[in-house]
């Protein structure tokens, strides 16, 4: 089935941008209690899971630069009203943002804009087979039309290798909900949509997600963790994860929705990737 809605999303073209130099990032401890801190071996305990977490985090976001090029993304893609795809190094404004959210990436779209994205340094070769880990955390904006039931609204995505057809991975916010869905106009024409759960305006959510990645239903699967509780596990989409077209990538930073829908505002920031789930949930 395809939805008349959304439309073609390809074009892979210099997603991968400049390759830059992310600042080490230390991981929060991993328990509390002054008891347990007092405890001989458990500090040890604690520096060697931490440590195996840091090994195990591919690459994350340094969100206490200023903009997005310095932060550690590549290139930045925008697009209005369904026109071309516009590649640049001109970059998201790194910002004091608000809700708690600390710095973060001020993804402002004006009206007409329906595209919005920066390019991470990982997570551009997921072959069938793999399992990786990705975070994002997010704030909408007072301006963010949550109410309204266009489901293109992506917050976040997967997309498949090659350059027509939508992604067989999409966090869309619409509807006061967060949703997964995929596989619309993908070449076996099978769909899915999911309920996340319900979100709110000037709130900050942390998003965790773990896939392995496949070309079908049965060897793909979606984890989804918000705010530390999982929420989807070992959910298979039926159109699976790389539409069998070669490796899947991660589109990073994003605000991508239907241009009727802007302007709009969304923060973002806590991005990153790893093969554990700790790796990217502990940061």
């Amino acid at each position: 089935m395809t939805d008349p809605s959304h439309p073609v999303t390809g074009r892979r073209a210099l997603l991968r941008g400049a390759t830059a130099t992310v600042a080490a990032l230390g991981l929060g401890a991993l328990g509390t209690g002054t008891a347990q801190a007092r405890t001989p071996g458990l500090d040890s305990r604690r520096r060697t899971a931490r440590s195996g977490a840091a090994a195990e985090l591919l690459w994350a976001a340094d969100f206490s630069a200023a903009d997005s090029n310095a932060a550690g993304f590549g290139n930045v893609q925008r697009q209005y009203e369904d026109g071309d795809i516009e590649n640049s190094r001109d970059p998201v404004p790194v910002v004091d943002a608000p809700y708690g959210m600390g710095r973060a990436g001020e993804l402002h779209l004006v009206e007409g804009q329906m595209r919005l994205e920066a390019a991470p340094q990982e997570g551009s070769d997921l072959a069938d087979g793999t399992r990786r880990f990705f975070r994002f955390d997010f704030a909408l904006g007072p301006d963010y039309p949550l109410d309204q039931d266009n489901s293109f609204c992506l917050l976040n995505q997967i997309h498949h290798a090659g350059n027509d057809g939508s992604p067989p991975l999409e966090f869309d916010v619409y509807s006061n909900q967060l949703a997964i869905r995929g596989g619309w106009n993908s070449p076996s024409g099978r769909t899915y949509e999911e309920h996340v759960c319900e979100v709110a305006k000037e709130r900050r959510y942390s998003v965790v997600y773990g896939l392995t990645l496949g070309s079908g239903e049965a060897d793909s699967v979606i984890d989804v963790w918000v705010d530390g509780e999982q929420l989807i596990a070992d959910y298979h989409p039926a159109c699976g994860l790389t539409y069998g077209q070669g490796p899947a990538y991660w589109k990073g930073m994003t605000m991508y929705c239907d241009p009727s829908l802007s302007p709009l505002t969304v923060y973002e920031n806590n991005i990153a990737t790893g093969t554990t789930y700790a790796s990217v949930a502990e940061l």
